[in-house]
């Protein structure tokens, strides 16, 4: 049986664990205690497949998901009756074609958002402006935390855990203690000071701690307590700022000859002037060096399948933990085939990075291949790469030091690779927390019949320890940068290591 699923890794692919036991990693940078740490084991990813004979929603015809593709404006107001119709169109539509469905509720949270939304519409007693149905819409759909699903062009949850720091305390460490100002510090915030401080880099490139805040209230006043003073300010949301000059793709080196690789993007159009196969270069840069800095900052991902294929080139293997929940249904088949279509026209590059895989795009010069009924299951590294072929090492490794350099817009198919590195323990994380937008893949997009809103659909779940939980939250790096100058700090601390 063919699945649809095939085609979706190109679009973000991650990665997962075994339900089994926690994942513990230690990566400790020389000169920092990096604390170890642990991933919390996910559930079952066979828990969060639909069962489409258990349910009472039916799927659109397709005459009906052919229409849903086409783009249309949004209409200035609609009626009840019109919105009732778009009501059910969307909720039929994620049934069908939502990978993330059942992880947020399947149909009794669904079925409650449509009931929310039909009990407002039966009170209105005139026709109403699109941009209110629009709200309603989004508010009654806000428990989906997937930063890859949107209203509009808009996630109905908004991203609240975003770190915050006080930009001019820094701090350093003797033994167990740390000091500010030479003044020993009793605590931050009226809490144990160990709790907040983290790892950083000074100006040049000196190893500091700076205290970080990554909970939901913590942006506002701060307190510093130390043995002889108290201390207040206003705390700011940390950013690292990529250089003014940053490119999408580039190989260089540091002045001691430490490669650095720029990646930008994994979302290729045919008028770039660099391809998927000078990216891969950059597997050679990496292997014959002492360490190596990859840059992803403000990459917000691309093909997840060119990131699969980096780790496979430079460890020996590709991910070894994943696993992901796949729908193969006329839904998730034409919507994705549509956008397919029209991103190749519009310049879009579309690879499987691995020809003897058997993965496919869909041919937009033929018609699409429907299954006769909706299907959906589990995929795990084995069922991906057993009898394939492709030559897999059996005891991958990861020989020279990476440092990889994120921001706050590292997001979607750059948080996978992310995360299929943590596997290895030669891989240290520096900036600051990544956008959190890593359990779902980027999905379809159609429009509802009478309002015109747009809706961004991902067909995939992705189940990871690294993931877990992370979502709308981001993944957290070991040593912890903000401001302009990230770069230059970060490799003259690489360089002290790693060149004699």
């Amino acid at each position: 049986m063919k699945k649809y699923v095939c085609l979706l890794p190109f679009l973000l692919l991650t990665a997962c664990m075994d339900d089994e036991q926690a994942v513990e990693t230690e990566r400790e940078p020389a000169g920092f205690v990096i604390e170890e740490k642990e991933y919390a084991d996910p559930p079952a990813t066979s828990g969060y497949v639909p069962d489409f004979t258990a349910t009472d929603i039916e799927e659109l015809p397709v005459e009906t998901l052919e229409e849903l593709a086409v783009e249309r404006p949004m209409s200035e107001t609609v009626t009840a009756d019109e919105m009732r119709e778009d009501v059910d169109t969307f909720l039929r539509a994620m049934r069908y074609g939502y990978g993330p469905y059942e992880a947020y509720g399947g149909d009794e949270a669904f079925l409650a958002a449509e009931r929310e939304l039909n009990e407002w519409i039966d009170s209105q007693d005139q026709s109403v402006s699109t941009v209110t149905f629009n709200g309603k819409l989004s508010d009654a759909y806000s428990f989906i935390k997937d930063q890859h699903f949107g209203i509009a062009g808009v996630q109905p949850y908004m991203k609240e855990v975003i770190p915050h720091s006080v930009e001019d305390w820094i701090f350093t460490k003797e033994g167990d203690t740390y000091f500010y100002e030479g003044e020993e510090v009793v605590s931050v915030n009226g809490e144990d000071a160990e709790a907040f401080m983290q790892p950083s880099l000074g100006e040049g490139g000196e190893e500091i701690y700076r205290a970080v805040s990554m909970s939901e209230d913590g942006a506002g006043q701060w307190t510093l307590e130390t043995a002889d003073d108290t201390y207040t300010a206003f705390s700011f949301q940390m950013t690292v700022k990529p250089d003014e000059a940053d490119s999408l793709f580039d190989i260089s080196e540091t002045d001691e000859g430490i490669p650095v690789i720029r990646f930008g993007t994994f979302a290729l159009t045919d008028d770039l002037d660099f391809t998927f196969d000078d990216m891969f270069e950059a597997v050679d840069a990496i292997e014959d060096a002492p360490a190596a800095i990859l840059d992803l900052r403000d990459n917000g991902g691309g093909l997840g399948g060119f990131g699969t294929r980096f780790v496979h080139d430079l460890t020996g293997s590709p991910p070894s933990s994943t696993e992901s929940v796949w729908l193969d249904t006329k839904t998730i088949n034409l919507l994705m085939a549509e956008k397919v279509k029209e991103g190749i026209e519009e310049g879009k590059v579309y690879k499987t990075f691995y020809e003897d895989y058997g993965l496919f795009l869909p041919d937009p010069n033929e018609e699409f291949q429907l299954p006769d009924e909706p299907d959906a299951g589990v995929e795990t590294f084995e069922t991906k790469w057993t009898d394939t072929g492709v030559d897999i090492s059996e005891s991958p490794s990861l020989e020279t030091p990476l440092y990889i350099l994120m921001n706050e817009n590292s997001g979607s198919a750059s948080e996978i690779l992310i995360s299929d590195l943590l596997e290895y323990d030669q891989t240290t994380l520096m900036g600051t927390a990544t956008r959190g937008v890593f359990t779902s893949d980027a999905g379809s997009l159609f429009y509802l019949p009478n309002s015109g809103i747009s809706i961004h659909m991902p067909g995939s779940f992705y189940v990871s320890p690294y993931s877990f939980e992370r979502e709308a939250i981001g993944i957290e790096p070991d040593i912890w940068l903000s401001g302009s100058g990230a770069m230059e700090r970060a490799a003259e601390w690489i360089e002290e290591r790693h060149v004699e």
